[in-house]
């Protein structure tokens, strides 16, 4: 079943959620590494940001599902049992006993009001806002708040989010569907300056691309490289981009093709086909 298929069986599932005891959690009904493309670089940071207590605000376009984003987050917190997941943020926050609460899908006014909640001193929280893209993020959250707050001056919105102690993770979704993280920022306030610190930016370099590929469940990735398709297969194979010219990379899609239908034709017999291309190709060079 292609990831978009199972995306929209995620969402429509009705049995997404258990309500008990003012208490929300997850049904784990989808693993969700088949949703989001690993990175290790990411993981450290994700897990080095939780292990400092530190706020995240998960930014997305409304693309994203915010549900799935945090649920994305909550992957990494190793004691699930001090996690309160919370979808109304206005209930008495005074009985909640946990190490982290979580707020999936909150508007702007919610969002202030987390933010209120941690001027006053409570920690940690996962909270979610919907930006278009992570370009100017400081000011483009600013200015959302200011269409909905007219009475707060400049100086108090850049208070509230630098006194906010938060990491900034933005996730983006690629053209098959999978979710995945674009840039983390740790938001700095020093001198009455509110700035974002990068921690991690996706590069477009072949390297970060082939290491996004290496751990796909159940499905194929597609990624542009110099404009051709590069192609990982079910097995997490996958051709060193490297090694190969752009003329071998036409080469590997049309034999790519040529050993997909002499599979079909013979389904008694499994072809490597990314290893058999790997080596066609390695003894043409030594040949040359």
């Amino acid at each position: 079943m292609r990831f978009k298929d199972r995306l929209n069986l995620f969402n429509n599932s009705e049995d997404k959620e258990i309500v008990s005891d003012n208490k929300i959690e997850f049904k784990q009904d989808i693993d969700i590494s088949d949703i989001f493309i690993q990175n290790d670089k990411v993981s450290n940071i994700i897990n080095s940001v939780l292990a400092e207590n530190k706020n995240i605000i998960i930014a997305s376009s409304i693309d994203c599902d915010n549900s799935i984003n945090t649920q994305y987050i909550r992957t990494f917190i190793k004691n699930t049992e001090k996690v309160e997941v919370l979808y109304d943020i206005n209930k008495d926050i005074n009985f909640i006993n946990a190490n982290r609460i979580i707020v999936p899908d909150v508007n702007i006014l919610e969002f202030v009001k987390i933010l209120e909640f941690i001027l006053y001193g409570y920690k940690s929280f996962v909270f979610t806002i919907n930006i278009k893209s992570y370009d100017n993020i400081l000011e483009n959250i600013k200015t959302l708040i200011s269409l909905y707050y007219k009475n707060l001056s400049e100086s108090a919105i850049e208070n509230l989010l630098g006194s906010s102690d938060s990491i900034i993770v933005y996730i983006d979704k690629n053209d098959d569907g999978l979710f995945f993280v674009s840039h983390i920022g740790s938001i700095e306030y020093k001198n009455k300056s509110l700035n974002i610190i990068d921690l991690y930016s996706i590069s477009n370099s072949s390297e970060d691309i082939k290491s996004q590929c290496i751990n796909l469940k159940d499905t194929k990735a597609i990624a542009k490289i110099d404009n051709i398709d590069y192609e990982a297969n079910e097995n997490n194979n996958y051709v060193d981009k490297e090694t190969l010219t752009k003329t071998e990379l036409n080469e590997f899609v049309k034999n790519d093709i040529e050993l997909d239908n002499e599979k079909s034709d013979n389904n008694n017999v499994k072809v490597n086909k990314y290893k058999l291309l790997k080596e066609k190709i390695k003894l043409k060079k030594q040949n040359n």
